[in-house]
């Protein structure tokens, strides 16, 4: 492991990612090093996880010794998505982690490329892009098929979390919890979604389950600590609980720490405590400068909103920008990754998110300016050229798209993601034949990708070939079942093909 990917207190981290190796590895040392992973995995602490990644690399970078061992390492594969999915709060989350976790998903649908393995990466891949609603159509999809994977029931009731739909949630994580009771983050989230249901005493017990397993288990002494404290008034044991995990050496999310830490400033202030009440305040005007409880309390507490050092922690940021994106607020969410991006220039990904909200709020201009300060930022980041490519598109200024793909492409040749770029512009200015070269050259490099399918179903419409259009469409739609777009392309296609009842017929049915 590089300097650049070891963890330093204090600091984030960059994904690890599977190199190539020609150093063979005995499947016995494979099957030790995969039992040492998930024996940290389900610990669901930031070490444990750590620990998965670490062995779980080591094990996929070896050569594959047949073709009959690809099965195990798809299911590898997919263990390490999920693992990086949990230490995704701990990163950077820029262009490098994007395309770690990308590559990853590529090669594990590349192994399964129908199966529940790919299907995790790529769900995962949709969840840390920002891209929900795509992760829970794929997600429900896979739970038709499969009803007996316990990390596909912990993900839509995460989904569900992420909707507030507490009372949904609950139950995917108790079906999850009794497919597979090892894994601690299921009985966390099982926890969460009892506590938002004003469910206390089952949150805690669940919470105290956690913690009696898994001592060091930080956010659930976290997040049990504070309704200990600010539900019960229990206030010694909350500032027990919140302290050890605060001070601890176990790394937790900049979200939870920061509630930790307000939570202990107001349990001090209902203590008369002021001193200390006053001092975890700017603790936590550090860690979230827009934390406005954090600012009133210390100016009742006489301090100076000023002399709390803010903090640039740019994934901070991010985090409660993409929680304005969730609650559908893009002009707060805009302005939080705008101060992002301040916090951190060298990361283009906030701008980029600054872009996409821009443009949601038809500031058009902004969003394209802001897009182009990604790509100058991250010369890497294929995905901000393509937003911006796709904005020039969508108002007609096809050669400034077609010069930002160039661009891209001298960097990243082999990237689906800019011929399916390529493909969406062509798409845009009604050049079928052109759309369909570019997303027949980008399902060469990445077969199972669902949006290209849906532009080489689109384009085969506009050329009148409605028996490719809907062959196109089934193959998305086998893809993602619960896929819109897909069916509605299907029922187009059927129109055109068997008369309009019949088209009106599928899709109503």
């Amino acid at each position: 492991m590089t300097d650049e990917e070891k963890v330093v207190e204090g600091n984030r981290i960059h994904l690890l990612a599977p190199k190539r190796s020609a150093t063979a590895l005995a499947e016995s040392a494979a099957k030790a090093k995969v039992t040492r992973a998930m024996q940290g995995f389900v610990q669901d602490t930031f070490s444990g996880y750590q620990r998965a990644q670490n062995e779980l690399v080591e094990v996929i970078q070896a050569p594959l010794s047949s073709p009959e061992a690809a099965p195990a390492r798809a299911e590898r594969l997919a263990a390490l998505c999920l693992t990086y999915r949990e230490l995704w709060p701990y990163s950077y989350q820029d262009s490098k982690d994007l395309k770690t976790v990308g590559d990853v998903m590529q090669e594990a649908k590349r192994l399964d490329p129908g199966g529940k393995n790919g299907a995790t990466c790529e769900i995962v891949q949709l969840m840390l892009s920002g891209r929900m609603l795509d992760a829970q159509g794929l997600t429900d999809s896979m739970l038709v098929e499969d009803s007996q994977t316990p990390v596909l029931f912990e993900i839509r009731g995460d989904l569900y979390l992420y909707t507030r739909d507490y009372k949904s949630a609950a139950t995917y994580f108790s079906q999850a919890s009794s497919l597979w009771k090892a894994w601690q983050k299921i009985s966390v989230q099982e926890a969460r979604a009892n506590r938002d249901l004003k469910q206390f005493p089952q949150a805690m017990n669940l919470y105290r389950q956690v913690i009696s397993k898994v001592p060091t288990h930080a956010v659930a002494k976290v997040e049990l600590g504070l309704i200990e404290g600010l539900q019960f008034q229990h206030y010694d044991d909350s500032l027990g609980l919140l302290t050890t995990a605060l001070d601890g050496k176990e790394k937790i999310p900049a979200q939870i720490e920061e509630a930790g830490t307000f939570g202990v400033a107001t349990i001090q202030e209902k203590r008369g405590q002021t001193k200390k009440a006053l001092e975890y305040a700017k603790r936590t005007l550090a860690l979230n400068p827009s934390s406005l409880g954090a600012k009133a309390m210390i100016e009742r507490l006489g301090g100076k909103v000023e002399d709390a050092e803010a903090s640039t922690d740019q994934g901070q940021l991010s985090y409660l920008a993409e929680q304005d994106v969730r609650d559908g607020d893009y002009f707060a969410a805009q302005a939080k990754f705008k101060a992002a991006y301040e916090a951190n220039p060298k990361n283009g990904v906030p701008a980029m998110r600054a872009g996409y909200c821009l443009w949601l709020l038809n500031q058009s201009a902004d969003a394209i300016e802001w897009t182009k300060k990604a790509v100058l930022t991250d010369s890497k980041l294929t995905s901000a050229y393509v937003q911006l490519a796709s904005y020039y598109a969508l108002r007609y200024d096809y050669a400034s798209a077609m010069q930002v793909l160039g661009k891209i492409q001298k960097l990243q040749p082999k990237s689906y993601e800019v011929y399916r770029g390529y493909a969406a512009v062509e798409l845009q200015r009604n050049n079928w034949d052109g759309a369909i070269n570019f997303a027949n050259r980008a399902l060469k490099i990445y077969e199972t990708d669902l949006e290209t399918y849906l532009i080489m179903s689109k384009a085969q419409l506009g050329k009148g070939q409605a028996e490719d259009a809907q062959r196109y469409a089934s193959r998305a739609i086998e893809l993602d079942f619960n896929n819109t777009e897909a069916h509605s392309l299907y029922g187009k296609s059927e129109a055109r093909l068997r008369g309009v009842d019949s088209g009106a017929q599928y899709i109503q049915g």
